[in-house]
């Protein structure tokens, strides 16, 4: 590794593929994989993702905006890609040109895009959603209050919702939906009955599972967090540390200094409460994270030294881990990632 690099993450598009393949492997014949590339691919680096999964033979991505899919349509990628999001419907045009399909909400939108669409010769394909109780977006299904009464668990709830729907629709019209899709990372695992037509993992496709629960997936998380040790001082029982001096050393301590904090992606949540590893063993976090770097007690580690690499999160210490202990979720610290860290891809 270039030692001109401060602090970077180790991407494995084969740990990716891996992933990719022990998910699809556990789905019913005839259901396919969308994965999910928003938001960078969840810090991952969308284009790279969506090449891989490409390559290995997934039909599908979704992406949240118009910028995400231009981006990988300028990068080579020619499978279906879905827009999550809406947009305005004034671009249905470029939307259609750009070969996408773009998920409808509601009939007043799919009008609009109609009309932008008008005498183009253009067509856009559409995805239906549902608002089956989440409280965002979509055609409002909550009609059937008698399964409320029927019904405890929330995600079931929704799925009745769902499968109900779309039969009234198709019975109604005589016409069928190819794809019928529903289900997340977490329906992935738990609900293989809403696998239907298509799964769209998002976490899970990265190697880490959204709850306790694995359902027996060998899964490898696709990122590691390193970071290159800049100092190593010295401090004497009594002495402040960072910000606002929240830490204050119990007796003479060595820290170890590393250049990473929140503007980085290293949420500032975390001060005083996640370890890295250093030489196979924990340092644990000391004094608030700073925007650019944050301090490790290395006391019982003297080996240190600068120039020594710290894992903030991958393979042995999770990021799992390291969100509860910020008390936030695994898919905020990976998007978290800033592009100032850089990406290094291990192909």
């Amino acid at each position: 590794m270039n030692r001109k690099i401060r602090t970077w993450v180790e991407i494995s598009l084969n740990d990716l593929e891996h992933n990719y393949r022990e998910i699809s492997s556990r789905l019913p014949d005839g259901c396919q994989m969308l994965g999910v590339c928003k938001a960078n691919a969840y810090g991952h680096g969308a284009v790279r993702v969506a090449q891989r999964l490409q390559r290995a033979g997934c039909q599908w991505v979704a992406v949240n905006c118009y910028d995400e899919a231009e981006e990988l349509r300028a990068a080579g990628v020619t499978m279906n890609i879905l827009l999550l999001g809406p947009q305005s419907a004034n671009i249905a045009v470029d939307l259609a040109t750009l070969g996408v399909t773009q998920a409808v909400g509601s009939i007043e939108y799919a009008r609009e895009l109609n009309r932008f669409l008008a005498g183009t010769g253009l067509r856009l394909d559409a995805h239906m959603k549902l608002e089956t109780g989440m409280g965002r977006t979509g055609f409002d299904v909550h009609d059937d209050s008698h399964l409320d009464e029927m019904i405890e668990a929330l995600s079931q709830l929704q799925f009745s919702r769902f499968t109900h729907a779309i039969e009234r629709m198709e019975q109604a019209t005589g016409h069928h939906f190819a794809i019928r899709h529903c289900a997340n990372s977490g329906a992935v695992i738990n609900y293989p009955e809403m696998h239907l037509d298509m799964v769209r993992p998002g976490l899970l496709l990265y190697g880490v599972f959204p709850a306790k629960e694995t359902a027996g997936l060998d899964l490898r998380p696709a990122m590691s967090l390193y970071s290159r040790v800049s100092d190593v001082t010295h401090h004497h029982k009594g002495d402040t540390i960072s910000y606002g001096r929240t830490f204050t050393c119990p007796r003479d301590m060595r820290l170890a200094v590393l250049p990473v904090g929140y503007a980085d992606g290293l949420l500032r949540s975390l001060s005083g409460k996640g370890d890295v590893l250093l030489h196979g063993q924990r340092a644990p976090q000391v004094g608030r994270i700073c925007m650019d770097m944050c301090m490790v007690d290395v006391t019982d580690i003297p080996e240190v030294q600068p120039g020594d690499v710290a894992t903030i999160f991958g393979r042995d210490l999770s990021v799992a881990e390291q969100a509860d202990k910020a008390g936030t979720i695994p898919y905020e610290l990976l998007c978290a990632m800033s592009q100032r860290v850089q990406r290094v891809y291990i192909d």
